[in-house]
């Protein structure tokens, strides 16, 4: 689990409630004041036309043919300029697809027709993200959760944001207040966790790791940021005893090796730790080679 979860979680949502895009696209057209030219793209064959046209877009969108699903979305868009969700599906299209600046232009016109809708704020906010622009995609997140103040994926994704430009008692609040509406949700706790860890907070990290643990004890990465918390706060014991976790849950976890290896050092069991450190230098760390090749050992 990582902080990139809840940025997938969140377009998958949203690639679920495109049906309702489209159905609530044939409703505003259908009701917005128009000019004559507008009226007649707003006829039934039109608004069936466009329906159907995006069906089709979706099932290429759902078997990963994202560039077929953009192309299709195109015609979409030429049978109706004013599709919100044309506009919105193709982004996400362009999104999966990495090109996160088109991705934003669509979403930017997707807004632009229905600025009703918190979705495509959120949507857009994960491209500014990914553009490494924090402080706009801070601005959608605000928008989202201000339209919608019980969308625990903004939260999260504002957070994530906030950290990203060291901002972490921002991020605390927001993982805590994702928290409070989702006390279950373990990438809240897993996140908040890494910030308290960074900061230096060992005894809260500690906590939050292990309430990750509980809620999913097959989560590796939950054990190993438990245990650089443990090594935070001077506990080498239980820290190994964590790596050991990692390593009994994935055998290729190679910093989980290196790391039992420092533990046990530092615990005095020093051929313990010279065989980690073995371990981990086949897998390919680098750390661990170079200190064995400082010592004159091979792996």
């Amino acid at each position: 689990m990582n902080r990139q979860a809840h940025i997938n979680l969140l377009l998958i949502t949203s690639l679920l409630l495109i049906p309702f895009f489209v159905m609530n696209d044939m409703t505003w057209a259908s009701e917005k004041k128009v000019t004559d030219k507008e009226i007649v793209l707003s006829t039934d064959k039109m608004l069936k036309d466009v329906n159907m046209c995006l069906k089709q877009a979706h099932e290429f969108y759902q078997k990963g043919d994202y560039q077929r699903a953009i192309n299709q979305y195109n015609q979409c868009i030429e049978i109706h300029p004013q599709s919100y969700a044309s506009y919105y599906s193709r982004g996400m299209a362009y999104y999966m697809l990495g090109n996160h600046a088109k991705a934003v232009k669509d979403l930017d016109m997707a807004i632009k027709f229905n600025p009703a809708n918190a979705i495509s704020y959120g949507t857009r906010g994960n491209a500014y993200h990914k553009l490494g622009n924090f402080n706009q995609s801070i601005k959608d997140y605000s928008k989202a959760v201000e339209m919608n103040p019980r969308d625990t994926a903004s939260y999260i994704n504002r957070g994530n944001s906030y950290e990203s430009i060291g901002k972490y008692d921002e991020a605390i609040k927001d993982y805590t207040q994702c928290i409070k509406i989702k006390p279950d949700d373990a990438d809240a706790y897993y996140n908040r966790g890494i910030v308290c860890e960074k900061t230096g907070n060992y005894a809260q990290a500690i906590k939050d790791f292990t309430k990750v643990i509980a809620l999913n004890p097959q989560n590796a990465d939950a054990y190993y940021n438990r245990g650089n918390s443990y090594e935070g706060m001077g506990n080498p014991r239980n820290a190994a005893k964590d790596f050991s976790k990692v390593i009994e849950l994935n055998p290729k976890y190679e910093n989980a090796y290196y790391k039992r290896g420092l533990a046990k050092t530092a615990l005095g069991l020093k051929k313990e730790a010279l065989t980690d450190y073995r371990s981990a230098a086949k897998l390919g760390h680098k750390e661990s080679q170079d200190l064995l090749k400082k010592q004159n050992l091979n792996w």
